[in-house]
């Protein structure tokens, strides 16, 4: 995960005002040396473009950030160089181009403190006790830090998290500056919070998926457990709403395409969210606090919404009593948990990106390979 959090954000809106497709096109286009450059130079209000520039110049950025942190400068250095020579007109185009060069501010910061370990922190601190940039500045860094192990080594990320807490305690000692304290302390919280839903996830691989409990189905017939049995089953926890989950349908559809015949089974999760169908636009529309739309026609809507998406899978909703999101320790979405033919958790991914969609791939053809149990 590194530092790649607030990049995913920016793309990430960058990805919710496009269709699925094109968002895969987007980074299937990145792929290819200098051409999302020259499209994104060609049209700045290409959106795509700018979507696949984005991901293509920032993916190696912070690839490059920690390991050798001189060329991820010289690679910022040019990002900014080639943003200043764009002009988009369009609306859209300048908003892109905002936030690529925000982008570019906020990651020559993080280079500043890609190049300080904790250690070299605490040191200026011990220094400089009072001073609010610097201890704003450590705050960032035990971000950086324990967020990139936070969700893959949670335990190795909660003892580093101690350590961290033992110099605050250190620190309020002194006289540090209130604000900059408080907000290094939200960060703990955010931190600690983060591990203990990893912690959870963790502990979920290996053990019985636990009985899914549905309200209503739609964009297919209900299923059953006894249907489930023998089937690898792949739940996907998505909003309407949820762009990063849009992201993810072209993947979605290649699995249900290619292995739905083969065992796969695509459970799309979901809930009710006061939303309808527009005819005129074609979109899922939000209904007015005093219009509240029905049960039934937001059923309508996402039978309409997975027609436009080409999205054959069947969608689940959760009612309000519904402990499925708990029982997955859903925190965030896209949630995507894979389940064995013998019931059993095996593989749990948060979030788009092409190296979750490699994992999750992984894992289907692997789990298919598996026999079939025998049922009564």
């Amino acid at each position: 995960m590194k530092v790649l959090s607030l990049m995913f954000v920016v793309i990430a809106l960058a990805f919710s005002s496009l269709r699925a497709d094109d968002a895969v096109k987007a980074d299937k286009d990145s792929g290819a040396a200098g051409t999302a450059t020259e499209q994104y130079k060609a049209n700045p209000d290409d959106t795509k473009a700018s979507t696949a520039w984005l991901n293509e110049t920032f993916t190696e950025i912070v690839r490059l950030m920690e390991p050798s942190p001189d060329l991820a400068e010289k690679k910022l250095a040019a990002a900014k160089e080639f943003l200043s020579t764009l002009t988009p007109e369009s609306a859209a185009g300048k908003a892109n181009l905002t936030r690529a060069k925000s982008l570019v501010t906020t990651y020559e910061g993080n280079l500043e403190l890609a190049r300080l370990t904790l250690a070299d922190f605490e040191k200026l601190l011990d220094d400089k006790p009072g001073d609010a940039a610097l201890l704003m500045k450590y705050s960032r860094k035990v971000s950086m830090e324990l967020s990139s192990i936070a969700r893959t080594d949670p335990d190795k990320a909660d003892e580093k998290l101690k350590l961290v807490k033992a110099r605050v305690e250190k620190l309020k000692e002194g006289e540090p500056d209130k604000a900059a304290l408080s907000t290094l302390e939200r960060t703990l919280t955010v931190l600690a919070n983060t591990i203990k839903n990893a912690q959870k996830l963790l502990a979920l691989i290996g053990q019985p998926a636990p009985e899914l409990q549905i309200e209503s189905w739609t964009n297919g017939s209900p299923l059953t457990s006894d249907e489930l049995k023998g089937k690898v089953v792949l739940l996907d926890f998505w909003a309407i709403w949820c762009g990063p989950c849009i992201a993810t349908f072209p993947h979605l559809r290649e699995w249900q395409e290619t292995y739905s015949d083969k065992g796969l089974v695509i459970v799309g999760m979901t809930r009710y969210y006061n939303y309808g169908w527009d005819e005129a636009t074609s979109k899922p529309i939000r209904g007015k606090e005093k219009d509240e739309v029905s049960n039934e026609d937001e059923q309508v809507m996402l039978k309409h919404f997975a027609e436009f998406h080409k999205l054959e899978h069947r969608f689940a909703i959760q009612g309000k009593d519904s402990t499925s999101s708990a029982d997955f320790a859903v925190t965030g979405i896209p949630h995507v948990v894979l389940i064995d033919r013998q019931g059993v958790i095996r593989l749990i991914k948060v979030g788009s990106g092409p190296a979750n969609a490699k994992a999750i791939h992984d894992m289907i053809e692997k789990l298919l390979a598996d026999k079939p149990v025998a049922t009564k």
